[in-house]
């Protein structure tokens, strides 16, 4: 049975109020940045980066949907190579 929607948001709530730093992990400030290099364009709202560590991650923009070019049952959609 899944956990409702107001019971899950209440419990991260009272966990990021309890431990604060989870909201920031890591010991650099929250204004600071991470040098990365952009390695892949996914598509019109994800890219392939490659940080410190040398490991490629994706990132998802938020907020931003835009239409698939390599979803695997959905194909490429119209305007989604000129959205990447």
């Amino acid at each position: 049975m899944r956990t409702p929607l107001f019971a899950r948001v209440l419990i991260l709530a009272t966990l990021l109020a309890l431990f604060p730093e989870l909201s920031n992990p890591g010991d650099r400030p929250s204004n600071s940045s991470i040098p990365t290099q952009v390695v892949r364009i996914v598509n019109g709202d994800t890219i392939e980066v490659c940080c410190i560590a040398g490991l490629p991650e994706k990132v998802r923009y938020i907020g931003v949907n835009t239409p698939e070019t390599s979803h695997p049952t959905k194909g490429v959609e119209e305007y989604g190579r000129q959205s990447k």
